[in-house]
Parts: C-alpha cells; structure tokens; sequence
C-alpha cells in the first residue's frame, strides 16, 4: 500500500528533497481537444428535453 507522500510525489505535486531531479520529473499535462458537438454532449445540450404537458412529463 503506497503512502500519501508517494502519490504526491509520482503525480508531480510535492518534490521529496532526497531525490536527485532529472528531466523526467515534470509533471505530465494531458491536452485533450474536444470538439463543440463533445462539449455540447458533456454538457447535457444533446440530450432529450421534458416538458409538463396535462400533468405528466412529456418529451419534446
């Protein structure tokens, strides 16, 4: 079982004062594009809507 300070120090967010550094040390950023139709999505805009029609919920 890893401890706190090992997860802290393999994601990048606390530098251990014993280890020597090297260029494989920096933190890793994950660029991902997403495209607007993705975004759209994620965001709950392409999903069916509800609307109260005589009491019930009804889809439009």
């Amino acid at each position: 079982m890893r401890t706190l300070q090992s997860e802290l120090i393999e994601k990048g967010f606390y530098k251990n004062q014993r280890k020597k550094k090297t260029t494989n040390d920096k933190p890793r950023k994950h660029k991902e594009k997403l495209s607007k139709r993705e975004i759209e999505e994620l965001m709950g805009a392409r999903r069916p809507r509800y609307k109260r029609n005589r009491g019930a919920f009804r889809q439009i």
